[in-house]
Parts: structure tokens; C-alpha cells; sequence
């Protein structure tokens, strides 16, 4: 028969379950080494510039600061947008309770939820209008 491979392997170290792959696995990996050891060539010379450790921070730093800047850019693209776009939403905004204003400014009138059927009444009962003038 099959063997079933588990997802999970049991580590000595930890003494306990840790998952076999994945992102979680390396993170427990990080953990047990710690991030006080970094991999060097033999022949390299640590200096302000080229300190492993701090040129980490320095990177995790920048894309930090570039992260903010695109979520600043992409605010300000949407505030300056056009009020259609803002209601541009699966729902058309009905779930929206900060988008009521903005109907208002957008369409000049307040959306009054329709009825289902509505618009079928409506046309029998013009049809039966215009039957009775005939």
C-alpha cells in the first residue's frame, strides 16, 4: 500500500510539529538560526557601507518609504478623481453609506430603491390607460 506523506514533520530542536513546506517553515528555520548569522565570502571586510546586517535595515527601510509613497500617490489620484469613478463599485455604491452624498452631487436627485416588478405595472397600466381611450 501507499504510505501517506504528512504535511508536518516533528523537529528535534523545537520538539514539536512544524509544517514540512511552506512559508511558515521558513520562518521556524529563521528562528532557530536567529538573524545574528549572515553568509560572507571569505575575503570580505566589514565597513559602514557593506555591513550585511545594516544594509538589511537600510533596504527593509527603503521599501518601506516606497510602499508609502504609492499608497500617498494612489490616495491623491483617487481624491482628485472624478465623483463617477468613486461610485464606480460592483454595487453601484447601494452598500456605500458614504457615497449617498456623492449620488446626490453626481445625479443632482437621492436613488430611490426600485420595487421589483415596477417597471412591468407600470407598462400594464399604461397599456389599460390607452385601451380605455380607444
Amino acid at each position: 500500500y501507499q504510505r501517506r506523506v504528512h504535511g508536518q514533520v516533528w523537529d528535534e530542536e523545537l520538539q514539536k510539529w512544524v509544517p514540512r513546506h511552506g512559508m511558515k517553515r521558513r520562518l521556524l528555520e529563521e528562528t532557530k538560526t536567529g538573524n545574528w548569522v549572515k553568509e560572507v565570502p571569505m575575503n570580505f571586510e566589514v565597513t559602514e557601507d557593506n555591513d550585511p546586517f545594516i544594509q538589511r535595515k537600510r533596504a527593509k527601510r527603503e521599501a518601506m518609504e516606497k510602499q508609502k509613497g504609492r499608497e500617498a500617490r494612489n490616495k491623491a489620484r483617487r481624491e482628485a478623481s472624478d465623483p463617477i469613478q468613486k461610485l464606480a463599485t460592483a454595487s453601484f455604491g447601494a452598500f456605500d453609506t458614504a457615497t449617498a452624498d456623492l449620488k446626490k452631487q453626481v445625479h443632482g436627485r437621492s436613488f430611490q430603491k426600485r420595487k421589483p416588478g415596477a417597471q412591468m405595472r407600470r407598462a400594464r397600466t399604461k397599456s389599460k390607460k390607452s385601451a380605455q381611450r380607444r
